[in-house]
């Protein structure tokens, strides 16, 4: 059923325990599980989206798509229908921060956006539905980050996305790359860290 604007709060406290079972990585200075509750109960503290000037084309909707060959399935996030342009926008929310510095920013977004252009791409094959703009909402920032599709850019997209595919098909050796940031991602977020040979003493 639908949950009304001013009880989204209520909600999340009330089911937060009972549906996040995730088990977070330790860290010395804070508590994780605790750090990301208590930003979620800010973002719903101070939600403020005019909902009221869009329509909900869809939500976390699988799509199934083919690429050189390859099959694909993707879920987007969230599909509005601006009710005055009729223009239909494409929102992947992300909890990391956005990046501080120019250089750091621009990769950080080149790679969200590589993904969302591949999304605009699929759910515009056969005329379903043509994105006209992508957000990207960082919730914890508060943050949008806007831009207008275009074919130019979703073709790179397409085209980034065959290339890694092939750089990984052509890897025959697969070294771990000894950087602290890695070592975390390793150690606690990797799908495959249970039996990796790499790796000592990896997190359930």
């Amino acid at each position: 059923g639908e949950i009304m604007l001013w009880d989204l709060l209520d909600y999340y406290t009330d089911n937060y325990k009972r549906k996040v079972k995730i088990l977070y990585p330790p860290n010395q200075y804070v508590d994780l599980g605790q750090t990301y509750y208590n930003f979620g109960l800010e973002f719903f503290e101070n939600f403020d989206f005019p909902l009221e000037n869009y329509d909900i084309h869809s939500i976390e909707k699988t799509i199934r798509f083919s690429l050189g060959g390859y099959k694909f399935s993707a879920r987007p996030d969230l599909i509005l229908t601006d009710k005055e342009s009729h223009d239909k926008i494409l929102f992947d929310y992300k909890t990391e921060r956005i990046k501080t510095t120019k250089k750091e920013k621009a990769k950080q977004l080149e790679k969200i956006m590589n993904q969302m252009q591949l999304y605009a791409y699929a759910l515009g094959l056969n005329g379903e539905t043509k994105v006209d703009e992508m957000r990207i909402w960082f919730i914890r920032d508060g943050i949008f980050h806007t831009e207008k599709t275009d074919d130019t850019k979703i073709n790179a997209s397409l085209s980034w996305a065959l290339n890694t595919i092939n750089a990984i098909q052509s890897e025959t050796e697969w070294q771990p790359t000894n950087t602290k940031e890695n070592d975390f991602f390793c150690r606690y977020l990797c799908g495959v860290r249970g039996s990796c040979k790499y790796i000592d003493n990896p997190s359930p």
